[in-house]
């Protein structure tokens, strides 16, 4: 009974792919004698028109050069609605019920197969038999019978038979144990180099991608769970030359990417799994070869044939080197950090001599260019955190920032561009967050954290002043020159005030006066802010623009400034004669100075005027209130006696202002007068009466008012002034 059910079976199987085949081969035939008379019909003239008569044409007296006949394109026949509904038909009559049929049929079979499984009518020989007829015959039927009428749909058949054969293999082996494990590899190894071979042979891309993911599933189907990394490795290292090989033959795109896609796979499973300290030699093996087989593999067509290197080989290049840098950086990194050192300058060397090789094989391209480059710049920039540690991996950013940027400028290259800007943010980064700042005593300015810093800085100062000079008139980059100018003057500016604060600090904590120490910290901090914004104009012609980049200077300290005198006096010291004070004092005169090389009336040299008065009448109020008064006045009367003279003084300041606003006719300083002056009043009433003793309130309430009273002259006069020239203006004119 099985041996008739099996025949039964194999005659089904054969008059199917029989009928299969006999009705394939009639629809390819309708089908060319379709297109053949339709390419008839079109070459023939419609009917119902006459052809034109020939002219005689009158020949030129002389003719120069010959008569040349242009013949007119074939005019194609616009289809109507019925043909192209015809035409649609036979596709679906052709092409289409074919192709469903075939998947039934086989979809049935496969059905049939189980079910004579499942009732245990066929054993494991039997089905194992089967497994292999099948795969056979469709191999047979792909190539020998559909090859001639059917390219694309024998290329189809053909793969289904290679997979057959392929997963029969691998389950007679998995669930009956046929073989052994050494002979099933040997041979899914057979059938996918066949696989491979055929492609090649036959120009099906098809097969090639199935015969490539067949041999790279082998090693996982027939895993052991052991740690084979030696053989695993060399067996990739084989795949991806096979890869390489079929890339350069038929170039066929997606070869290499899916190589690569799968011999990551397998080493990344491979290091999860069994990577350990004692098998440090064989997984940077694994990780080196993995950049340098794929980077050949994704380069070697236009290599070979001397062609432009393509999109997607750069990105399989960079993906190669990026993912085996990974793996090196994370096998390296925490106790070999000089042989990382070497493995990077390695790889940098090895992006270089792909560049060169694909320049002297005519295979270059920007893209490709581009890639290279910035492998190599980026596998020489991770140099510096593998094997420099703090204030020596600051120094090397801030080198390698100028070099790149000044490569990349020359060659246009954005690439380069863009790791030199990584490289200028990496710098303050490592400072910041590896601990670079002075703890202790040391000697100012000739210590390894400022020289790292001060590295830095110029890093940013020589890269801005590259941009900018050599990006004149190109909008952007002369921005960003400028703006990488600015900030490294922000930067030492902050590096100097640390140096300055941390010294003093060091001081001290060594057991030094702390009184004396914080007050000469107050002076220091005072005379560098007061004079570093004229940095920007110590050249003899000195441009408004760099006016404007000091008063913006000015402007970000006299904030500061304002946090720096909340504490401004640590030890006793007579008012308005003591250092601090005078050195406080040289910010707003510094302001000043700057406001007066600006255009008379202009707003940035109002604006600058108006924010030195403000600094000073701050700084008025804060020497009057810290500093120190005789020993007979208790600590309460000290408080009243420092309202009081706190509002004279701005009484007094705000006078001051008023008559020079007035002589010199600036309506700024007149109104910033007029402000001060009911700032005052409003103090004086709300505060002085309050809390002022009652002669010390009679005083500032007097002096207010004189002062008032003498500004109020002082605007009458102007107006008389004013009254006068208008009138002996007005009878000159008459």
């Amino acid at each position: 009974m099985v041996v008739l059910l099996l025949c039964v079976l194999l005659s089904w199987i054969g008059i199917t792919l029989f009928c299969f085949v006999a009705v394939i081969r009639a629809r390819v035939a309708l089908s060319r004698i379709e297109v053949e008379l339709g390419s008839l019909r079109a070459r023939l003239p419609a009917a119902g028109t006459e052809t034109p008569a020939a002219r005689p044409v009158a020949s030129p007296p002389r003719a120069e050069t010959p008569a040349v006949t242009r013949v007119a394109p074939p005019v194609r026949p616009v289809k109507t609605r019925a043909e192209r509904l015809d035409a649609l038909e036979r596709r679906v009559g052709t092409r289409w019920l074919n192709w469903v049929g075939a998947l039934v049929t086989l979809a049935g079979t496969g059905f049939l197969l189980k079910f004579l499984y499942d009732r245990g009518w066929i054993g494991p020989a039997g089905r194992v038999t089967i497994g292999m007829g099948i795969g056979v015959s469709l191999l047979y039927l792909g190539e020998l019978r559909l090859r001639r009428f059917h390219p694309l749909l024998s290329q189809s058949v053909s793969a289904a038979g290679c997979g057959a054969l392929f997963l029969t293999t691998f389950l007679s082996y998995k669930f009956y144990d046929f073989g052994g494990r050494t002979a099933t590899f040997g041979l899914l190894c057979w059938f996918a180099l066949f696989t491979v071979a055929l492609a090649v042979v036959r120009r099906a891309p098809v097969l090639a991608f199935l015969g490539l993911l067949c041999a790279y599933l082998t090693p996982w189907l027939l895993s052991t769970g052991e740690d084979q990394a030696e053989i695993l490795f060399a067996y990739l290292a084989l795949l991806a030359a096979a890869s390489a090989g079929v890339f350069v033959l038929c170039g066929w795109r997606g070869i290499v990417p899916l190589g690569f896609v799968l011999s990551l796979a397998h080493y990344a499973g491979w290091y999860v799994r069994f990577y350990a300290p004692d098998r440090l030699g064989i997984a940077v093996t694994g990780a080196a070869g993995l950049v340098v087989m794929f980077v050949a593999a994704a380069l070697c067509r236009g290599v070979w044939h001397r062609k432009a290197a393509r999109p997607e080989e750069c990105a399989v290049a960079a993906a190669a080197h990026v993912s085996g840098l990974w793996f090196l950086w994370d096998i390296l990194v925490r106790r070999h950090e000089a042989a990382l050192g070497f493995g990077l300058c390695a790889l940098a060397l090895a992006a270089l001599g792909a560049l060169y090789a694909a320049r002297r094989r005519r295979a270059s391209s920007p893209p490709l260019e581009s890639t290279l480059l910035g492998l190599a710049a980026g596998s020489l920039v991770l140099v510096i955190p593998a094997v420099l540690r703090a204030e020596g991996a600051m120094l090397a950013w801030a080198l390698a920032a100028v070099v790149l940027a000044g490569i990349g400028i020359r060659a246009r290259s954005v690439v380069l561009e863009g790791a030199a800007a990584f490289c200028l943010l990496a710098g303050p980064w490592v400072g910041l967050t590896g601990g670079v700042f002075h703890t202790g005593m040391f000697i100012p300015a000739a210590n390894p954290v400022f020289i790292a810093w001060l590295g830095v800085v110029v890093s940013w100062f020589l890269v801005g002043r590259r941009y900018g000079s050599g990006a004149a008139g190109q909008g952007v980059r002369e921005a960003l020159g400028t703006g990488l100018g600015v900030a490294s003057s922000f930067m030492l500016l902050i590096v100097l005030s640390a140096e300055a604060w941390a010294w003093f600090r060091g001081r001290i904590g060594a057991g030094g006066d702390a009184d004396a120490l914080r007050d000469g910290r107050t002076v220091a901090l005072c005379v560098l802010w007061a004079a570093f914004p004229w940095l920007w104009l110590l050249r003899k012609r000195a441009a408004a623009r760099l006016e404007a980049l000091s008063a913006v200077h000015y402007g970000v300290l006299g904030l500061a400034f304002l946090v720096l005198l909340a504490d401004l006096h640590h030890r006793d010291s007579i008012v308005f004669l003591n250092p601090v004070f005078w050195a406080a004092l040289l910010l707003p005169a510094g302001i000043y100075a700057l406001a007066s090389r600006m255009e008379r009336g202009g707003r940035r040299r109002t604006a600058l005027e108006l924010g030195a008065h403000l600094l000073v009448v701050v700084l008025v109020a804060v020497e009057l209130g810290q500093g120190a008064y005789p020993g007979a006045w208790t600590e309460v009367s000290r408080g009243w006696v420092k309202m009081a003279l706190i509002s004279v003084a701005w009484a007094l300041f705000a006078t001051a202002l008023l008559a020079a606003g007035i002589s010199r006719n600036l309506p700024a300083w007149r109104w910033f007068a007029l402000g001060l002056l009911g700032l005052t009043l409003l103090k004086v009433l709300f505060l002085d009466m309050a809390e002022v003793r009652q002669i010390w309130r009679v005083l500032s309430f007097l002096a207010l008012g004189a002062l008032l009273m003498a500004c109020s002259y002082a605007y009458s006069r102007r107006e008389r002034r004013r009254a006068g020239d208008l009138e002996t203006h007005n009878g000159g004119d008459s």
